[in-house]
């Protein structure tokens, strides 16, 4: 009878297990169309929008597709959002690092207009976990990309990165390791260029800005009503006609920034497309956005810049102070000093 009971203890366990395996894939694929619905709905308006999202959810794959949309109250047409189509394919087999393995692919399918006439580039393609923390974590790969336009020609060689999102938070490294530029007869090429990119929260102040290609090296910290933010930029070899730099590092650091000052000049930067047209209240509200923060102080220094030629090398690095005012009342004599 007790061998009895231990068999049927057996078999009840080894049946609990084999139901909670077949319950983990179902639950994978459950929690990843609720997470993608969710960050759907979260973007359905804006600037930024995730559009027709169409998942096709099984137990132990999923597929499905959706559209990025980016829209500029400054472009020609603000009503054209640029476009990039994704689609993806998911595994949900669980292993020790995630829930579901995810490959996908990205392609811009908007019409670029005149400058995008000559530009062919592949489909950009990753392969990536989603974990039970609710971070996403991929790999990234680009095909050579070639421009030609106006007299000027650029080839991108293959490029690879990695991205982490999690939450607010958005990490990317890139690297592209090499680049030329051809036009009025000139040659530029840049070798083992490499991108960083850490965001703690892309919704507030400067990193709502990281989509933009000219901030792309945007590293953005908040404490508090303060904010810093650092540019690092760095290329192997630079070569321009019979010159040749080599091992180039510039880093830029602005620190202590008064945030709501920040964020007040970045509203009427935005809302005016660059201080294309600006309102009295606009000029107003720019003019004390600037002055409380000289105001409350602020540090800016190129804190790193080296280069290599075959003459020498180049080591340097300057600071400039502004510090916060007495009486909160601006006195840039009193304030400013440099290093």
């Amino acid at each position: 009878m007790r061998s009895f009971s231990k068999v049927q203890m057996g078999v009840g366990a080894v049946a609990l297990a084999a139901t909670a395996a077949l319950a983990v894939p179902w639950y994978a694929g459950l929690t990843l169309r609720a997470e993608l619905r969710s960050l759907a709905a979260t973007h359905a308006e804006g600037n930024f929008r995730i559009a027709r999202l169409e998942h096709e959810a099984g137990w132990l794959h999923s597929r499905g597709s959706l559209d990025l949309e980016w829209r500029s109250d400054c472009a020609a047409d603000p009503d054209q959002p640029a476009v990039v189509h994704v689609e993806y394919t998911a595994r949900h087999v669980p292993d020790r690092e995630s829930l579901t393995r995810i490959d996908w692919s990205a392609a811009v399918t908007s019409d670029l207009g005149p400058s995008g006439e000559g530009l062919r580039a592949g489909r950009l393609s990753g392969t990536g976990s989603a974990g039970d923390d609710g971070v996403l974590r991929s790999d990234m790969r680009l095909p050579e990309m070639q421009f030609k336009g106006k007299g000027q020609s650029l080839v991108a060689a293959a490029s690879s990165g990695t991205l982490v999102v999690g939450g607010s938070a958005v990490k990317l490294g890139w690297n592209m390791p090499r680049m030329v530029l051809r036009g009025s007869g000139e040659v530029l090429q840049a070798e083992q260029l490499n991108l960083h990119f850490d965001v703690q929260n892309h919704a507030t102040g400067l990193g709502a800005l990281a989509l933009d290609l000219q901030l792309a090296f945007l590293l953005d910290r908040q404490r508090a009503d303060r904010m810093d933010m650092r540019l690092t930029q760095s290329v192997k070899e630079l070569r321009a006609a019979d010159m040749a730099v080599e091992d180039v590092v510039l880093r830029a650091d602005v620190t202590n920034l008064y945030a709501p000052s920040v964020n007040s000049a970045g509203e009427v930067l935005s809302a005016t497309c660059g201080l294309r047209s600006l309102t009295p209240g606009q000029r107003e509200k720019m003019r004390d956005a600037v002055q409380a923060l000289l105001v409350s102080g602020v540090s800016v220094g190129i804190t790193k810049l080296q280069a290599r030629t075959r003459d020498g090398s180049l080591d340097a690095d300057v600071a400039l102070t502004v510090a916060p005012a007495k009486a909160r009342e601006l006195q840039l004599a009193e304030q400013l000093s440099s290093q």
